[in-house]
């Protein structure tokens, strides 16, 4: 019986209730189910699948596995598992596991035993030694040493560069790769090749001794194992989509390895060896997966940085085609059209090697016979020639330029345009470099395509005359006639629905016109007048709509406080934290974070703590709160009604219940440890001896301390400026009233703010003000320009240095170049409480209708 009773403990706890479990069981159970290598533990896949929990909401169960165990069925792997296309099975390790969070290539015949999740670029890297130049390309590696496992892929692919080189490189065959790690920090050897995993810890663990150089093989997308047809797969994809662009991804691999995965990434990219990838429309489809070309240049690409026209554009055709985009970076205009030499033939027919690699090339191509007889093109919209020189350069006809020099790039067709009119003197560059050459007097002229893109950074420089019209397009395979004819289609729909119509108004202004300016012009025009949006209310999560607070936390993760609790939002869905699993109170009218990514809710009855996933303290229970305030030395300020609380950075709690009105504001001046307090019976000091001293009797609206010590504060009598040390000395007759100065007029001032440059914003319930000088009068903002004839709640100034103004009835946005515009007048009509821009450029807006997310630059959200 004994015996009975033990074997049954030990088939519950090693028959894990997983097999075959949807997303929706696991989320309903609590737990994921993990399954781990021992090598797991020590990489990358361990802190990404802990996040991956957290990201689902559930409690993350770990299992270590065998390697094999993901592979085999009762506990065998068949022999020709790898060549007999009849073997299927679910794998032993999904009797135990949801997921298995390991580095997997992705292989025919393992997609036989499971399915693929899609997570990590991933290559075999070169390392080098930190002395000397780090090579950028393979012949930099004639004459050097490199070291690497024989027998394995690190073989084959050097081998085949060694071939590319000449054979000029010594290749150095070793039994493991520990051998050709002590070889490179012995400096035995040049380099050596390892896979990304090991490559990145042995960087990230000798950063002063070993530098990465590029890599030796394609770039391929690594993965996460799922048991087949699971939906698990998706969720996984749609988990690291998510935190590439939240930072989240950026911060655990910078952890690990001290790289940020976007410049790894980048590093990739620029450098890789292709991967060929001949296909049509339907293999596109099938892959699920776009593959373009970009060249990085202005209007078309800029890694890392603001998107332009033409990976927007790309973007747009991949969403057409319901597949995702990736991309590889040419390095050069002239290798679109080499052939497998290195050659560009332009009298014959034949498909450029790199036209093997992607699947379209969303670049800016024009028709020549010689690229037409190679590939095919598709128009996007119509395109100009210009000659551009230095505005002290005559240049008045096509003759002028037989007596000065030009530059051009080896098989363009700006070098046809010029040997067709006789142009002898001419030097050779890059395309991008045209117009630096230009500047620089190394030539005196140039011929750009849609020269206002670029010009704009050149102010020495300006267009002569224009030199003829051409079509700009992108470019396809001969054989691609299915993924032709879908292009075509894209691009009559996008001139239809005015996506092309507004790039080719664009083209037709002045040249100052930026990028950026084309991009903001299209989505604002593109969308009717409106703006790409979500809504997230009661149905996506939001414990309640009246949304009061809007916080971004250490992680990326956006948290919403409202009446009936703060709600976490991770990009698909709501974790709601209220009365029922911590809060002491349910409506969250304030939060903060500190440095160490510690979180803060003031509520109706009191303070919570969360560190991690849990609330780990509450204290002040009870009590009303309806803000939190960190201060430069991490000491937490909690703002009650009317008490006022500190919590230390060791944790004591320091009250001040009864010394002090309730407080509306405050500041802090580290320099002298000296705080100010707003209140409704005047300004109060909290000097370092912990002594609280009123400074100002009338009621205090709102306080700010600028840059240079001076306290702004607001009374119903008015806008008053002080010293801060002349007010805590009580040198009250060197207060200046500033209204008269400012010509302000039209009711008290509620709220001071800081601007982004050194000035101040100040709000009154139907105007605002920019104060620039205390010298001049403030630039008002009111009914006469198109501000709304409602209370304004909230004002906040973006990294674009758009205003957003949240109203009692509605928001609205001032830019530069379009002025006042309200935004969805018929959806947001609700109180616009608060503003905010996260770290990724996107504006969340917080009111009493649910919280409202806009990216305004390229992404339509809302679809």
């Amino acid at each position: 019986m004994l015996f009975f009773f033990l074997c049954l403990i030990v088939g519950m706890v090693f028959t894990i209730p997983s097999e075959g479990r949807s997303l929706q069981e696991i989320k309903r159970s609590g737990k994921l189910y993990i399954g781990l290598t021992q090598w797991d533990y020590a990489n990358i896949n361990y802190p990404l699948a802990l996040e991956f929990a957290r990201y689902l909401n559930v409690k993350p169960v770990e299992v270590t596995i065998d390697w094999n165990e993901v592979f085999s069925r009762n506990g065998k792997i068949p022999s020709d598992i790898e060549t007999n296309p009849s073997i299927r099975y679910t794998p032993d390790a999904f009797k135990k596991v949801d997921i298995v969070c390991s580095t997997f290539s992705i292989l025919e015949w393992r997609q036989r035993l499971f399915d693929f999740a899609r997570t990590l670029y991933s290559a075999e890297l070169l390392l080098v030694g930190s002395e000397g130049i780090v090579p950028e390309r393979y012949r930099d590696l004639s004459g050097k040493k490199i070291a690497f496992m024989k027998g394995t892929s690190f073989e084959t692919h050097m081998q085949e560069i060694n071939r590319e080189t000449g054979d000029a490189i010594q290749l150095i065959p070793v039994k493991t790769t520990d051998e050709s790690k002590e070889l490179l920090l012995k400096r035995k050897v040049f380099g050596i090749v390892l896979d990304a995993d090991e490559a990145l810890q042995f960087f990230s663990e000798n950063q002063e001794k070993v530098r990465i150089a590029f890599p030796v093989s394609p770039i391929s997308r690594s993965a996460w194992a799922v048991e087949k047809n699971s939906d698990l797969r998706f969720e996984v994809e749609d988990f690291f989509e998510a935190i590439a662009e939240n930072g989240v991804l950026d911060r655990i691999f910078s952890g690990k390895f001290h790289i940020r995965y976007s410049s790894y990434v980048a590093q990739l990219r620029k450098t890789a060896r292709p991967k060929y990838i001949r296909r049509d429309l339907d293999q596109i489809i099938a892959a699920k997966e776009l593959v373009v070309a970009f060249r990085e240049r202005n209007f078309v690409f800029h890694e890392g940085e603001n998107k332009q026209f033409m990976h927007a554009l790309a973007e747009e055709f991949a969403d057409y085609l319901g597949v995702r985009l990736d991309y590889v970076i040419t390095p050069n205009s002239s290798k679109y059209f080499e052939n497998k030499e290195g050659k560009i033939v332009k009298d014959s027919s034949y498909t450029p090697d790199w036209f093997n690699c992607f699947d379209v090339a969303c670049d800016i191509f024009v028709p020549v016979y010689w690229r037409t007889n190679k590939v095919d093109l598709v128009p996007l919209f119509p395109g100009e020639y210009s000659l551009v020189a230095r505005k002290k350069t005559h240049i008045a006809n096509d003759k002028d330029l037989l007596k000065l020099r030009g530059v051009v790039a080896k098989g363009t067709v700006y070098e046809d345009i010029l040997l067709g009119k006789g142009c002898s003197d001419l030097i050779y560059t890059d395309v991008d470099h045209f117009l630096e050459a230009v500047s620089s007097g190394k030539a005196d002229y140039a011929i750009i395509l849609n020269a206002f893109f670029e010009l704009s950074e050149y102010p020495e420089l300006e267009i002569k005359f224009l030199m003829g019209e051409t079509e700009i397009c992108w470019a396809v395979r001969k054989d691609q006639t299915l993924l032709k004819k879908s292009l075509q289609h894209f691009i009559a729909e996008s001139n239809r629905n005015g996506l092309l119509k507004i790039l080719q108004e664009s083209l037709h202004t002045e040249y100052k016109f930026s990028t950026e300016a084309i991009m903001d012009n299209y989505y604002e025009s593109f969308q009717a007048g409106q703006f790409p949006y979500v809504l997230y209310g009661t149905e996506d999560g939001l414990p309640q709509e009246d949304v009061l607070s809007i916080l971004q936390d250490k992680r990326g993760y956006m948290w919403f406080g409202t009446n009936a609790g703060a709600a976490r939002y991770n990009g698909r869905e709501m974790q709601v934290y209220d009365r029922h699993n911590g809060l002491p109170g349910n409506a969250v009218n304030g939060m903060a974070v500190d440095s160490s990514g510690t979180l803060y809710f003031a509520t109706s009855r009191g303070i919570a703590v969360m560190a991690g996933e849990k609330i780990q303290r509450i204290f002040l229970e009870g009590e009303p709160f309806a803000g939190v305030y960190v201060d430069s030395f991490q000491n937490k300020w909690f703002l009650g009604n009317p008490a006022l609380h500190m919590l230390s950075p060791d944790g004591k709690i320091v009250s001040y219940a009864g010394s002090i009105p309730a407080v509306s504001d405050m500041g802090c001046i580290p320099k002298t440890r000296s705080y100010f307090f707003a209140t409704s019976e005047g300004i109060f000091l909290l000097n370092p001896g912990g002594d609280f001293i009123r400074l100002t009797s009338e009621p205090c609206l709102s306080l700010l301390i600028d840059p240079n010590e001076n306290i702004w504060y607001s009374t119903p009598k008015g806008l008053f400026i002080i010293g801060a040390s002349d007010l805590a000395e009580g040198k009250l007759h060197q207060v200046r009233r500033l209204n008269e100065t400012l010509g302000l007029s039209g009711g008290a001032i509620k709220k001071i703010l800081a601007s982004r440059y050194g000035g101040v914003w100040l709000l009154s319930d139907y105007r605002f003000y920019q104060v620039f000088s205390l010298h001049q009068r403030a630039k008002a903002f009111e009914q006469e320009i198109g501000l709304k004839n409602n209370t304004i709640l909230s004002l906040y100034e973006d990294t674009e240095d758009n205003l957003w103004i949240g109203f009692s009835g509605g928001l609205q946005r001032m830019t530069n170049k379009k002025g006042l515009r309200n935004f969805y007048p018929n959806i947001i009509n609700s109180y616009v409480y608060s503003v905010v821009q996260d770290k990724q450029g996107s504006i969340w807006i917080a009111s009493n209708n649910g919280v409202f997310s806009y990216d305004g630059r390229l992404t339509d959200v809302g679809k």
